[in-house]
């Protein structure tokens, strides 16, 4: 999929470079998409700037200010994404045999890594769904 993009990552337009400054990514549809492929994986938008073929961190912020649509998208990814580790931590319990030898540590190790996934859900603030989620729930 990155085959058709770029296979250096951009340098920022904000900071002096010590080499010369590449050419400015411009923003477009393909990149975007790819953008959020990167998101949909758990990526910060900073591992992002760091793929081939992704603009820097700095240009990256900024398009989200210029292009609605795009932040609009990430942040409905970044909701779903939250909603799944929820998921995955109740999965978390059921990897426990409780009648194992070492259930004390199985379940110290399930309640390790679902007090993580709840932690990061937390973080995302999953009270209120982004508008595109909210947009289809009428459709069903």
């Amino acid at each position: 999929m990155t085959d058709n993009l770029p296979q250096t990552p951009a340098t920022s337009d904000l900071s002096p470079s010590k080499r010369s400054a590449g050419r400015k990514t411009k923003y477009n549809d393909r990149i975007a998409e790819q953008i959020c492929l990167y998101v949909a994986r758990n990526m910060s938008l900073r591992e992002i700037s760091r793929q081939p073929g992704m603009p820097h961190w700095d240009t990256l912020k900024i398009w989200m200010l210029q292009h609605p649509e795009l932040r609009q998208t990430i942040e409905a990814i970044r909701w779903l994404n939250g909603t799944e580790f929820i998921a995955e931590a109740m999965e978390c319990y059921a990897e426990v045999e409780t009648n194992s030898e070492d259930f004390p540590a199985q379940l110290a190790l399930a309640k390790a890594r679902a007090a993580t996934l709840l932690g990061a859900a937390r973080l995302m603030e999953l009270r209120k769904p982004p508008r595109q989620i909210l947009e289809n729930e009428d459709d069903i």
